[in-house]
């Protein structure tokens, strides 16, 4: 996974052995104001990857912030 063209290291939270799978591309790039949401569970996730249009308007995401988890985009 890449963020703002710096790779992720998912290391900690994600075997390099998993494999994660869309029926429609292997690379996404997310349209500004818009949000890509991916399973918790990568490998049996049916999440945007899954989705013929998996972008998802920033306006339409109802939620609430509660925190930050700084060390994450460390």
């Amino acid at each position: 996974m890449f963020i703002n063209g710096q790779k992720i290291d998912e290391s900690e939270y994600i075997s390099l052995d998993v494999k994660t799978y869309s029926f429609y591309v292997e690379t996404f790039v997310v349209p500004e104001d818009t949000v890509f949401v991916m399973g918790d569970n990568r490998e049996d996730s049916t999440d945007s990857g899954f989705f013929k249009n998996p972008y998802i308007p920033t306006d339409d995401v109802i939620g609430k912030y509660i925190c930050s988890i700084p060390w994450i985009f460390d």
